[in-house]
């Protein structure tokens, strides 16, 4: 191997790595291998530093670069563009950390550690072959799945951009959840707000706004494509009025005889077969409910537009779009099966959002608090059903905004309906933030609120009875009520659960949609280009869906409104090896790996993890940026001198940068080891193991922070891709004992040095 055509370039960053590391051995020691171009500099990332490397690549005799100083973390971004600056390929450069992992590790063998460091960096960069970032063109549109207050908002924001957006409604109109609540809680005002009053201005925006493509009564039942070019197949319909012609003046309704129960109401009302969902619904045209029409045929007779066709049927077709938005919401759960709460029993029992529609002026009774034409004397409030519950079905932990839902409607009752008594059970009031002033507030009206977990509720003698354990003064009690409301948990909506399972994004147990990270990466989902907002990523309450929606669109148009570029580390399949077996496919978590004419991975989707590298039989996979070559050189050059050395595989975001956050803090590990960067442990395969142990490894560390990254889905691939690792290897005689598993942890750096020294000291028992 010769390495004339590669500079080796050593910082000695102030004296930071200078005053460690004996510069002048590691470069007698590169002569010794070859190297004839080397240069040492007080501070390489200054722009003298940087000049020094042009001026030695512009000679044209280097064809390849060596960086030994801080962590690529740091300058690797600059010391490539340097290059790129003076005529060579951004990738044709590698480096050393001999700062943080070698010179602040405060070890004896400093020196030595480094020239093994830069011989890896060395031998590694002979197989670095020109690459460029993939630039793909995307589809400038965008669909939103979901037409809610979230959905709403994004489509909103996104047309002001200037993007086209699709708004893909599954029910008649758009308006979701927030169309049936009734009232909003303004904290700062103490007071309740009409809902539609601020969400009918912006749905009736969007109808008019020409960058909007409102489809409602749609259901998204296909997806083709990638992240910038998505073809989603749309079924429609069936549209038995036509949404052009109908002109909504309401004759059809006036003669429909068929009836059912109204899902906008709660279901406490009836409506006709012909409908319209609300007066402010958009579009503004009546539907037909297909499973209650009689077909009789007397709105065709008194339609004078000619707009209803009975014998319509639904439609397909496709949309491409650049990025795809989920804003499907949330339901309330259906608490029948809290048999112990009498739920469809016992008919005073109801949930919060029935008795929202009950108080809201466009309810069954026009705001009026009346069950059967009676009004309760006793409201008794039961938190937490469903929530915060180990039993099957129910959410184990806080759907976050039924404390402020049943604090508005116990305080709206008080104000205005001062003769009903209003209790609210529960296990511990939540109110955030402003909220806490509306609280007292509500407390101010009257509302008594008693700590403790409802039992049952009986109806005895026509009377309603909840059993509740008072928790502060340690007995149980039996309530009076007339009317009980249940506070149900906030579960995720048929539509996310179906639109999840079709674009294959990554969910909760619980079945919401999983973002990549809730606080770096929020509204990310596990498919590159596909993003999610509002209750359809989990509870939370209309401002917070209003803010992530905003973000999100930002997201997508960042997306869609510009080139996007990929750098090269993504995996390739050579055609001329696959037997198209598709094990790849299997592995390949986000999708990114595709079967049509033959198989071939999307840059765009490719997390570059390499996890299907290993897993393939014909070994057709290749992971840019991390070759077989390339690693089993690194191998070399950290093993090539001295066996009895500790080589640590470390994934590139998490362990080495823990591993870097060591040496910051100047925490020392043992001399032994010898830290090798890949883009995650699943990229191992066992030969790289064995290799390893044939050059003289005493043990082999790997750590990998997958479980606790973005990609936390990822976990448990890691650890089983350990197991099967340690299997190969042991069946070729290797004690297993001799591979040690690290998940780890950027805050728990301290964790990695302390496993690090417990494996050194394991082998050395081992040895002896």
């Amino acid at each position: 191997m010769s390495f004339a055509s590669t500079a080796v370039f050593v910082c000695q960053c102030g004296g930071n790595i200078s005053e460690v590391v004996d510069i002048a051995h590691v470069k007698a020691r590169l002569h010794e291998e070859g190297v004839v171009h080397f240069e040492e500099y007080p501070y390489l990332c200054s722009e003298a530093g940087q000049e020094l490397i042009r001026k030695r690549i512009s000679k044209g005799e280097v064809d390849r670069v060596v960086i030994a100083s801080c962590s690529p973390k740091v300058h690797e971004h600059t010391f490539r563009a340097c290059i790129e600056n003076a005529g060579l390929n951004r990738f044709m450069l590698d480096m050393a950390n001999i700062r943080e992992q070698c010179a602040w590790v405060g070890s004896e063998k400093a020196t030595e550690r480094a020239v093994d460091l830069v011989r890896a960096a060395l031998y590694g960069v002979q197989h670095a072959t020109p690459m460029e970032r993939y630039k793909f063109t995307p589809v400038n549109d965008v669909a939103v799945i979901g037409g809610g207050i979230a959905g709403i908002t994004a489509a909103r924001n996104l047309a002001k951009l200037g993007v086209k957006t699709f708004l893909i409604e599954d029910s008649p109109t758009i308006g979701g959840t927030m169309v049936k609540i009734g009232k909003v809680i303004s904290p700062e005002k103490l007071s309740e707000d009409c809902a539609m009053c601020s969400l009918s201005p912006l749905m009736g925006e969007l109808a008019h706004n020409k960058r909007v493509e409102i489809r409602s009564n749609t259901r998204v039942v296909g997806v083709k494509g990638k992240a910038g070019d998505f073809s989603l197949e749309l079924e429609s319909g069936p549209f038995r009025v036509s949404l052009e012609k109908c002109r909504a003046c309401g004759r059809c309704e006036d003669v429909c005889q068929a009836t059912a129960l109204d899902e906008w109401n709660a279901g406490l009302g009836l409506r006709n077969a012909i409908y319209r969902p609300f007066p402010q619904s958009i579009p503004s045209a009546y539907t037909i409910d297909t499973e209650a029409c009689t077909g009789c045929g007397n709105c065709v007779k008194v339609c004078s537009s000619h707009a209803i066709d009975l014998e319509r049927k639904a439609r397909t077709e496709e949309v491409r779009a650049g990025a795809v938005i989920i804003a499907t919401g949330h339901a309330e759960m259906d608490p029948s099966e809290r048999h112990e709460l009498g739920y469809k029993k016992i008919p005073e029992v109801l949930t919060q959002m029935e008795l929202a529609r009950l108080l809201a002026i466009n309810g069954p009774t026009k705001g009026k608090l009346e069950l059967k034409g009676k009004r309760p004397k006793h409201l008794v409030m039961v938190q937490c059903v469903g929530s915060r519950d180990e039993k099957p079905g129910s959410i184990p932990f806080c759907s976050k905004i039924c404390c402020v839902v049943a604090m508005k409607h116990a305080s709206y009752v008080r104000e205005h309906f001062p003769d009903t008594e209003v209790t609210v059970c529960y296990t511990d009031m939540r109110s955030p933030g402003m909220y806490e002033n509306y609280y007292q507030e509500a407390q101010r009206r009257g509302v008594r609120f008693l700590r403790g977990r409802v039992g049952e509720v009986v109806k005895k003698g026509g009377t309603v009875f909840v059993r509740v354990e008072d928790t502060l003064a340690q007995k149980v009690m039996g309530l009076e009520a007339d009317m009980v409301v249940l506070s149900t948990a906030i579960v995720p909506s048929e539509g996310t659960k179906q639109v999840a399972k079709i674009l294959g994004v990554n969910t909760t147990p619980e079945l919401f949609v999983r973002e990549m990270h809730p606080k770096l990466e929020p509204g990310l989902t596990s498919v590159p280009g596909i993003f999610v907002c509002g209750t359809a990523a989990g509870a939370k309450d209309i401002t917070e869906s209003i803010m992530q929606a905003q973000s999100t669109a930002m997201n997508a148009v960042a997306m869609v409104l510009d080139d996007v570029e990929v750098e090269p580390d993504y995996a390739v399949i050579d055609e001329t090896k696959c037997d198209r077996c598709e094990k790849c496919v299997d592995i390949c978590g986000p999708g990114a790996i595709f079967v049509d004419s033959g198989v071939s991975v999307d840059p765009m989707s490719c997390i570059g993890k390499g996890a299907c590298v290993p897993r393939c039989p014909q070994n057709a996979i290749t992971l840019l940026g991390s070759g077989e070559e390339a690693l089993l050189a690194r191998i070399d050059g950290c093993l090539k001198e001295d066996g009895g050395k500790v080589l640590a595989f470390l994934d590139n975001k998490i362990g080495y940068v823990a591993a870097d956050s060591a040496g910051t803090n100047r925490l020392r590990y043992p001399d032994e080891v010898r830290i090798v960067a890949v883009p995650s442990v699943l990229r191992l395969k066992p030969k790289h193991l064995l290799y390893a142990f044939k050059k003289g490894a005493k043990g082999v560390f790997l750590g990998d922070g997958t479980a606790n990254s973005s990609d936390a889905s990822d976990g448990d691939n890691v650890a089983k891709h350990v197991e099967w690792l340690k299997m190969c290897v042991a069946e070729t005689g290797v004690d297993p004992r001799r591979i040690y598993y690290y998940e780890a942890y950027l805050p728990h750096y301290k964790g990695m040095v302390s496993r690090l020294t417990t494996f050194n000291d394991q082998l050395r028992t081992l040895d002896n």
